[in-house]
This record gives structure tokens, C-alpha cells and sequence, in this order.
């Protein structure tokens, strides 16, 4: 049995790839965290037809509703069967701001669309949809996982089969993958509630319902903001909240790795990455990477990295985090949600071998910061720059036992 591992090349968003294959090369469980691109459509399209088309995914799991971390999940969805989709709990006020967030975004992409055109046709608005209308053949499929208010919380550290995956998983319970090793290897993800505080008054009355259901009316939403008026004073206390710093960036973690402590057994790491970031100074090649002793993953998405934060998921993963040795650096490598920006969060990667940043290719808004990457550098972590540009993908083979 092996693993591969992919960190795909799709510009500033998100797209990896887990694939186990049996001892006769047979693909048997396909897992995939997230699907997003900066990329233009046509060339991502082209890039998941290459990749996956017509296969098999047994678990997607989505971080949260941004559009550079959602906008492949349509095109993924309609050529592919999706077994299982495991989403964030949102509150109330998580749900009005990605709604509002990702019209303004997928607005500053295409300048000429209006609000109920992007609300009807953009990619990120049906996926959605799909996910939130409570209606459609994906409804049966989505798998909750609850917010917690801190790691603090009691729950019962337990695992449940993937095929026994319905409704909302219970807080704190990971997912088994039944895989012919000796040991099980799980899926172990966090949803950390971040309270949005932006308060849209009653502009946006009857686009959600409360916490008890997570239902969006998508028709009331488009003939809101339908009216121009409506939609300037929702602009306008948005970009209010965010420039007053409101860290609307909510993201669920996922932990990929055995349940219990065993090391990985001579890891090969395909990498074309040549740029000067890379420490350990190899050229473009495989090579079988020795430091990398655990085959665990951490998976971040936008992860809020202030320390409070980065204190409770260390406290709630546990010896999964001492298990990972790869990490996917949150938010791009950026900095902006922080206010305590000299401490950043690294103890994250104490016992991490490998940094994944997923970017655009060469400096995008500050992203990734330089002083981040020195960071990661002086932690002993070598950080992999993921781009737009194929010969950044990484790929990490694992023989498990």
C-alpha cells in the first residue's frame, strides 16, 4: 500500500489530492481538500480534466466557502462521483459574510457582472447552492462538522468508518479510511468557531435562518441585491468591517495521517521547485527525503494563526500535530488577519519538516511574506512554494505499513 500526496499548482487557491493505491497499482480511496483556483477557468478546467475526470472521490473535504478555495468544485463535481463531502458548521453571521464576500470578489473579477447575475451564475455561488439550498442529489452526501468554541470543549476522542458518515459528525470524532494496513488512517478535522461581527442590520432579513439550520434563500439574496441601493450599503459596512480589521477568515483544519504514532518509511519527494526559498538546495528532481520520519499532514485552508488560536488546535490534535511533518502554511503565507504579527503562530511547525505555501507566482499582495518564509527557514522547515506554474507541483510518495 502507498500514499501520494499532491499539492496541485492552481495560482493563489487551494486544490490537494490524497491517492491510495493497493500493491497491484490500483487507486482504492481518493481524498481531495479543497478545489480552488486564481487561475483563468478554461486553464483550471484543463488542469482537473488532467487529473481527475471520471474517477472515483471518496471524500472532499472543503475548508470554507472563499472562492479561491471553492470555485473548481462545480466542474469536480459534475465529472466526478463524490462520495462524501464533509463541511464547517457556520453560524449565522459566517454565512451572510461569505455570501457577501465572495459576490464582491467574483465582482472584482469580472467587472461587468452585477450581484444577482454572480448570485445565479458564478461557480462559487453554485457550489453554494449545493451546499447550503438543503435541496439537490449532493444534500445526502454533506457530512457537517460541528464548531467548537475552544479545545477546551468535552468530547469523546473517537473515529467512525466513512461509509457510517451521515448528518454531523460528533465534536471531537474522526473519520476512518478502511485501508489493508496494519494501522488505521484517519481524517481528523477541526472547525474552531470564529465569531463574525459584521452587522449588516436588516438588509439582508430572511437571506438565513438561525443556527439551527444552515438553509440559504439564494432568491431572496439575488433581488436584494438586485436593487443597487441595497447593494451599496451592504458594500459599503463590509469593507466598514473589514477595514476595521474583522477577521472574517473561518477555516475547517483537517489532520491526514495514521491514528497512532508510526514513522514513515523513506519518503520520496517529487519536486521541480528550483527557487531560491527551497533550503535545502537540491535542483529539480525526486529525491528520497530522510527528514521526514512521519507521514501525517496538516491541512489549514485560511486557519485564523493567532495565537489563541494556534493554542487550542494544538491542544484539540494533539500527538497529531507532533505526527505531522508537513504542514500547509495558512492563508497563503500571509500575515494580514494577524495583530500580533512577531509571533505569528510558528510554534505550529515545531515539529514540521515541510511548508507548503500555495501562491501566485511571485509576489501577490505581500503574499507570501518574506518574513514568513525566513521564519519558517530559521524553524528548520523547508518551505515549498506552490505557484501557477506546473514545475511548482509537489507530489510525496509513502510506503505504508
Amino acid at each position: 500500500m502507498r500514499l501520494i500526496r499532491t499539492f496541485h499548482p492552481v495560482g493563489h487557491g487551494a486544490f490537494y489530492t490524497e491517492r491510495f493505491y493497493d500493491d497491484s497499482n490500483k487507486c482504492v480511496f481518493t481524498a481531495v481538500y479543497d478545489c480552488g483556483r486564481k487561475l483563468k477557468k478554461k486553464d483550471f478546467e484543463n488542469y482537473l480534466d488532467c487529473h481527475l475526470r471520471g474517477e472515483q472521490i471518496d471524500a472532499l473535504f472543503i475548508s470554507h466557502m472563499h472562492s479561491d478555495h471553492i470555485s473548481g468544485i462545480k466542474h469536480l463535481l459534475d465529472h466526478n462521483n463524490c462520495k462524501k463531502i464533509f463541511l464547517p458548521q457556520l453560524t449565522k453571521g459566517q454565512r451572510l459574510a461569505l455570501l457577501v464576500q465572495n459576490i464582491v470578489t467574483a465582482i472584482d473579477d469580472e467587472s461587468e457582472s452585477t450581484p444577482d447575475e454572480i448570485i445565479k451564475e458564478d461557480d462559487a455561488f453554485q457550489t453554494l447552492k449545493w451546499c447550503y439550498s438543503g435541496e439537490g442529489e449532493f444534500s445526502t452526501r454533506i457530512v457537517r462538522v460541528p464548531y467548537i468554541e475552544d479545545s477546551k470543549e468535552g468530547y469523546e476522542d473517537a473515529s467512525r468508518n466513512i461509509e457510517e458518515c451521515k448528518g454531523t459528525l460528533n465534536k471531537g470524532e474522526s473519520v476512518k479510511v478502511p485501508l489493508s494496513t496494519r494501522f488505521d488512517w484517519i481524517y481528523f478535522p477541526m472547525n474552531l468557531r470564529q465569531d463574525i461581527a459584521i452587522d449588516f442590520g436588516d438588509l439582508l432579513n430572511g437571506v438565513t435562518d438561525d443556527d439551527t439550520t444552515e438553509n440559504i434563500d439564494f432568491e431572496k439574496l439575488a433581488d436584494i441585491c438586485k436593487n443597487p441601493d441595497n447593494w451599496k450599503k451592504i458594500v459599503k459596512i463590509y469593507k466598514g468591517a473589514i477595514d476595521d480589521d474583522i477577521a472574517n477568515e473561518y477555516s475547517m483544519t483537517v489532520y491526514s495521517g495514521y491514528a497512532n504514532s508510526h514513522k514513515a518509511v523513506d519518503v520520496c519527494v517529487h519536486c521541480f521547485c528550483d527557487c531560491d526559498y527551497c533550503c535545502y538546495g537540491r535542483p529539480a528532481c525526486y529525491y528520497h527525503c530522510r527528514d521526514i520520519m512521519n507521514p501525517g499532514c496538516l491541512y489549514m485552508g485560511d486557519f485564523v494563526a493567532e495565537n489563541k488560536n494556534v493554542n487550542n488546535l494544538i491542544k484539540f490534535y494533539g500527538i497529531y500535530h507532533k505526527n505531522s511533518d508537513v504542514i500547509q502554511v495558512p492563508h497563503h503565507g500571509s500575515r494580514k488577519l494577524k495583530k500580533d504579527t512577531d509571533k505569528y503562530g510558528f510554534q505550529l511547525f515545531d515539529y514540521c519538516r515541510i511548508g507548503v505555501i500555495s501562491t501566485q507566482f511571485g509576489l501577490y499582495n505581500g503574499i507570501p511574506a518574506a518574513d514568513v518564509i525566513q521564519a519558517l527557514k530559521t524553524n528548520r522547515v523547508c518551505p515549498k512554494i506552490i505557484t501557477q506554474k506546473n514545475y511548482t507541483r509537489l507530489e510525496l510518495r509513502y510506503p505504508l505499513i
